[in-house]
């Protein structure tokens, strides 16, 4: 009976105990209940924090983390994918987001490692973003349960800071900007006229303005007059502006850091310094500027009261009825007036009739429509009958009470200024005509020469043509004519290159009575026989420096062109050959417009007709290129010959009337010395040349280029061709030992025919060159070069003249 009680008692309690672990679950499941909301609604605050958070446990697992840590940090996967990632994993996701990936991963590791918090440390992102992060460990009652890894962005609030930062700067470089700028203009306003004060003041006005003023000196220079600190030292960190005064430089203020400056990135002024130094130096240069204006004034006054007394000008003054009351003693010399016998009449009286009545409506219409000034200009009739051309600036007289009183003026003899108006406009018409001409022979001259380059390519390929057609008769022939053609058109286009004046060959010793011999020998048989010639030529030779066959050829042309201007008719035509001055020179009309002679002797070659004349406004008109008075498709006779002349350096004259005939001058510098005719050397024969071999060819026009490239293979050569300088040079260090010879053209864009020459001489100097040009020899070899070529080819160039040019530079 008592074990059954106690096992009662202990029933009991059993029972009472598990109702106290029922209530204590329930407390239990409670409590987790909450824990788990409120663990939940931390979760999400961190998840939708705007700060990067990540969880690392003690066992280095991630164990959380929130969206904002996937975006910072760009990852392409939700932050339940993280879960789970040792450190090491995490940190290999995130390097490629740091701006130092390599040392952002060593101080990530370094902080795991050593297991102390970091707070606060700034650190840089590869997009250009700034993020503070932290790294803290999570202990409870000593018991680490992991780590958390803080990021968040300041990038904006960095930004802000910085901005603040830099306008804290600038208004505090502002501020001394306008301290200065204020103690500047007080300077200038409160000073004296005195320039040594000023710019003394100013310049120890300057270092205070600037960032580091410790380090700052400061000079002005102006008028040969140097102010400057007395610390002054140049160096070359300086800033410097100069001090114009109605736009001409006077001088230069500059400033001076005598070492450079700390903390300043590759400039050490600051552009605000800069723009304070733009502003000093133009406030000095209005100074001065003032200066010189006051002074002007006090000498202005001093030299009105002698003007006044000693003027070339009259001074006068009417009443209202236009009557003079007084007239200076200058009309005298103007006019031949005394000024008594001018008193009580009126100015009107002495103009010319055609003038009176605009005159008076200019002074009528000052008085009614209340105007204070009058400008006319107007024809005055002197004491002996003479028309005097007068400028008058005349003001209105009113009387206190505002009526009209009369005039005072002041007139001034511009007769001569008149003169020279006219004179000066003849002047720019000759010069608008001079321009022209420029204007057109650049334009011909480019035209000649791309026309010589297709005309050289046309030639060659008809020869390559003709050379394959040698059995076939009937197209040799077409092609024999297209030829002719061809070399036809190349004439017309060396004649547009002489008109311009390029084609002198060679200037040499020339008789000039013996090159006028030999023309008429050749000319005379060919006149018709009405035509008579006379010849006045001095007995003792006239030797210039010139182109005998040009001279020759400008004979031909004036001699030709007289026959035609006789006609059919008799006629007779005279050359005379004279010495003639410079001075005389000037009476004539000359051609090319505004030539003037630059040496004291010129040879006078001469030619007259009888012939029909013509009037002024052809004579306009008769140098122009394929102008003719007789049929279309002449007139380049006369333009060679200005051509020649051009070239020759002289100049050529013409007189002719409608009805009695023409004369014309062609007047050719004479040397100071007369030189002796040089006694010709024998022609060497030449080896020819032997085919083969490897030829570079340098054309910028490739039609050119492809012709002369046909003609060396037709010789038997291999040929390279380059477009230009550049990939000539190029294609020459490739086969450098290969080339044999070089044909160049000389006028290339880019680099001209002179520098590839130069530049292949460097790579090779014993390397033969041919130039080739469109223009003639001496042209081209006119002036200094480092380098010559072996020969010259003129284009167009047929292929016996290709074939003459190889031969020669075998010298090389």
């Amino acid at each position: 009976m008592q074990d059954e009680d106690k096992a009662k008692e202990q029933l009991m309690g059993l029972r009472e105990r598990i109702a106290e672990l029922e209530k204590e679950r329930a407390i239990c499941k409670r409590t987790e209940e909450l824990l788990q909301a409120r663990l939940d609604r931390f979760c999400c605050a961190l998840s939708n924090l705007h700060a990067a958070v990540l969880l690392v446990t003690e066992d280095r697992q991630v164990e959380f983390a929130n969206k904002s840590f996937c975006e910072l940090f760009d990852l392409e996967c939700s932050p339940e994918e993280l879960r789970g990632l040792s450190p090491s994993e995490m940190i290999e996701k995130i390097r490629g987001a740091y701006a130092d990936p390599v040392g952002a991963v060593e101080h990530i590791q370094e902080i795991l490692d050593r297991g102390l918090p970091v707070a606060c440390e700034e650190v840089a992102l590869r997009d250009g973003r700034t993020c503070v992060r932290d790294f803290i460990p999570l202990d409870t009652a000593g018991k680490r349960h992991g780590r958390l890894w803080h990021h968040l962005d300041i990038t904006e609030r960095k930004r802000a800071e910085n901005t603040l930062q830099q306008r804290t700067f600038e208004l505090g470089e502002r501020v001394k900007e306008l301290d200065c700028l204020y103690a500047l203009s007080s300077l200038i306003e409160t000073s004296s006229d005195s320039l040594d004060a000023i710019m003394q003041g100013v310049v120890e006005l300057l270092p205070p303005a600037w960032q580091y003023p410790h380090l700052a000196c400061a000079r002005i220079e102006v008028e040969g007059q140097t102010f400057s600190t007395a610390n002054h030292r140049q160096t070359r960190w300086q800033l410097r502006r100069p001090i114009k005064v109605r736009n001409a430089q006077v001088g230069y203020v500059e400033v001076c850091y005598l070492q450079f400056p700390p903390e300043c990135g590759e400039e050490p002024f600051l552009p605000q310094e800069g723009k304070l130094l733009d502003v000093v130096s133009e406030r000095l240069g209005r100074a001065i500027e003032r200066i010189q204006i006051r002074q002007a004034l006090r000498e202005g006054e001093e030299r009105f009261r002698h003007l006044i007394v000693n003027t070339v000008d009259f001074i006068w003054q009417t009443d209202e009825k236009a009557r003079f009351v007084y007239i200076s003693p200058q009309i005298e010399e103007i006019l031949g007036y005394r000024p008594e016998e001018l008193l009580g009449r009126t100015c009107f009286q002495l103009l010319d009739p055609a003038t009176v009545e605009s005159n008076k409506a200019a002074f009528r219409s000052a008085i009614q429509t209340n105007q204070d000034k009058v400008f006319v200009e107007s024809r005055w009739i002197d004491k002996k009958g003479g028309i005097v051309v007068i400028e008058t600036n005349a003001t209105v007289v009113r009387r206190l009470d505002g009526s009209f009183g009369g005039f005072i003026g002041i007139d001034r003899d511009i007769t001569e200024r008149k003169r020279a108006e006219e004179e000066r406009l003849q002047l720019e018409q000759r010069f608008h005509q001079v321009q022209k001409a420029e204007s057109l022979g650049r334009m011909a001259g480019a035209i000649a020469h791309h026309f010589n380059n297709l005309l050289g390519a046309t030639m060659g390929r008809l020869e390559l043509a003709l050379a394959d057609l040698q059995e076939a008769p009937r197209p040799r022939g077409h092609l024999m004519e297209a030829m002719k053609a061809s070399q036809r058109a190349a004439e017309i286009s060396r004649l547009m290159l002489t008109y311009l004046g390029h084609t002198v060959q060679r200037k040499e010793p020339c008789n000039v009575g013996d090159a006028v011999r030999e023309a008429l020998l050749l000319l005379v048989p060919s006149l018709p026989r009405r035509v008579h010639v006379q010849a006045d030529l001095p007995p003792e030779g006239i030797v210039i420096q010139g182109d005998k066959a040009h001279i020759e050829q400008t004979l031909t042309n004036l001699i030709v062109n007289a026959g035609e201007a006789i006609g059919d008719g008799d006629g007779r035509i005279t050359v005379t050959v004279r010495v003639m001055t410079a001075e005389k020179l000037r009476r004539f009309r000359l051609f090319p417009s505004g030539w003037e002679p630059a040496e004291s002797g010129y040879v006078s070659i001469s030619v007259s007709d009888t012939g029909s004349g013509f009037d002024p406004a052809t004579m306009e008109r008769i140098f122009d290129p394929f102008f003719s008075t007789k049929f279309p498709g002449r007139g380049l006779g006369l333009p060679v010959v200005l051509g020649v002349v051009r070239a020759h350096e002289g100049a050529l004259a013409v007189e002719s009337r409608p009805g009695l005939g023409s004369t014309f001058h062609v007047f050719f510098p004479l040397p100071a010395r007369q030189p002796a005719h040089p006694a010709r050397k024998p022609t060497v024969g030449l080896k020819p040349f032997k085919a083969g071999g490897l030829v570079l060819v340098v054309e910028d026009d490739p039609v050119v280029r492809d012709m002369a490239e046909a003609m060396l293979k037709e010789f038997g050569y291999e040929v390279v061709t380059a477009g230009d300088g550049f990939e000539a040079l190029e294609m020459f260090r490739e086969r450098r030992d290969e080339v044999r010879v070089v044909l160049l053209d000389q006028s290339m864009p880019g680099m001209s025919g002179w520098e590839t020459l130069a530049a292949l001489r460097a790579l090779r100097s014993d390397l033969p060159v041919i130039l080739a040009s469109g223009y003639d020899e001496a042209q081209v070899m006119r002036g200094e070069h480092s380098e010559q070529p072996q020969a010259f080819l003129h284009k167009p160039f047929r292929m016996k003249d290709l074939e003459a040019a190889l031969d020669a530079a075998r010298k090389a």
